[in-house]
């Protein structure tokens, strides 16, 4: 599986924010800025440095015009990121692991078959348990 290093944005943006996997991956695959990312997370109730839902996120930015999301797949704990690759090729998605930390989650994204995620969250290896994952359409 190929793996890209990217903070998404975040340093050109001149935000220094944790737990921001929610605003990268929709920065990535939705083709939009950090800043407008974070106001769109901002906007569902995500306090600085704090968590967020991605469904409630993409839904705020296809009801703003960004980008249009469908959800593929809900809690199938079953399917890895590499299989999740090998079924899914081409396209640009946002997909939803379980953290290293307990009980928390992660998304990153997946754009032709190549994961975008931040180095300071790890390289997630090939076996990574898929739990949703979201086609998004810029």
């Amino acid at each position: 599986m190929i793996y890209k290093h990217t903070d998404g944005g975040s340093v050109a943006s001149g935000l220094d924010e944790q737990n921001d996997c929610v605003i990268r991956a929709l920065a990535i695959a939705g083709q939009i800025d950090y800043k407008l990312a974070y106001d769109i997370v901002a906007a569902t109730g995500r306090k600085p440095n704090g968590g967020a839902n991605f469904q409630n996120c993409a839904l705020r930015a296809q009801q703003t015009g960004y980008f249009k999301y469908e959800l593929l797949e809900r809690n199938w704990p079953s399917k890895t990121l590499s299989q999740f690759v090998q079924a899914n090729p081409q396209g640009r998605f946002v997909v939803r692991v379980k953290s290293s930390t307990r009980g928390w989650f992660h998304v990153i994204t997946i754009i032709n078959g190549v994961l975008y995620d931040s180095p300071k969250n790890g390289v997630r290896k090939g076996n990574t348990r898929v739990l949703s994952a979201w086609s998004i359409e810029p």
